[in-house]
């Protein structure tokens, strides 16, 4: 069974709601303000900031919305495409309109690993012997406008009819190096089984591994 990883995203994106005047009152629809795209993620407590100005009180429904504090919600969606935001405010003139907004949903896709920042779905990284001396896995998130730092805590090496090796830390070690430096030119391995740090438990559904090929038969010793 898979292990699954969990990171709570503290800042994804902020959602503003900003009625101006009367003739946007009559429209029974707001301003919204994204600082990122108007999608929602399976598997993250999505953050969202609501505010809306000139009126007295209001009060956001919807299936997944969670209250935190005042105007700051998380936002956990289900199943579906799309979710909807429901907002009963009352305004300044104790006129009461409800607005309806809709969030696209989007499920994440497992992690991508990288090799010296190489690699992509369905291929396989070329790689010299030189260059894996110096390599270094890092791991990124497809599809989704956020920066994120992961700490590479292990991974496994895995050569043709050998047992995986396991590997401290995001580079190769010497018992690794001493294995590539065995291989022809064309050969392939796989960096597998990646593991990292996960402080704040953000949720996906597994790391994909790498697949490197030789293309050179040349290792120096510096």
């Amino acid at each position: 069974m898979k292990k699954v990883f969990c990171l709570l995203i503290i800042t994804l994106f902020s959602l503003s709601i900003a009625a101006q005047n009367d003739t946007i009152f009559k429209t029974k629809k707001a301003i919204i303000s994204l600082d990122a795209l108007n999608v929602v993620y399976r598997g993250i407590s999505n953050p969202l900031t609501i505010t809306v100005p000139n009126s007295k009180s209001f009060i956001a429904s919807g299936l997944g919305l969670t209250k935190m504090s005042e105007g700051k919600y998380r936002l956990n969606p289900g199943s579906g495409k799309e979710v909807i935001i429901t907002l009963n405010i009352i305004l300044n003139d104790n006129s009461e309109i409800i607005e309806e907004h809709k969030f696209r949903i989007k499920t994440i896709q497992p992690l991508m690993a990288f090799l010296n920042g190489s690699n992509c779905s369905n291929c396989i990284v070329e790689m010299t012997k030189q260059e894996l001396k110096r390599a270094e896995i890092s791991i990124k998130m497809e599809d989704i406008p956020i920066e994120m730092n992961f700490n590479i805590e292990s991974f496994k090496v895995k050569f043709a009819s050998k047992k995986a090796i396991q590997v401290a830390g995001n580079k190769f070690n010497q018992e690794i190096l001493n294995e590539v430096k065995k291989l022809k030119t064309g050969s392939i391995f796989y960096v597998q089984n990646i593991k990292m740090s996960n402080p704040n438990n953000f949720c996906f559904p597994g790391i994909k591994p790498i697949k490197v090929m030789i293309i050179d038969s040349v290792l120096d010793n510096n």
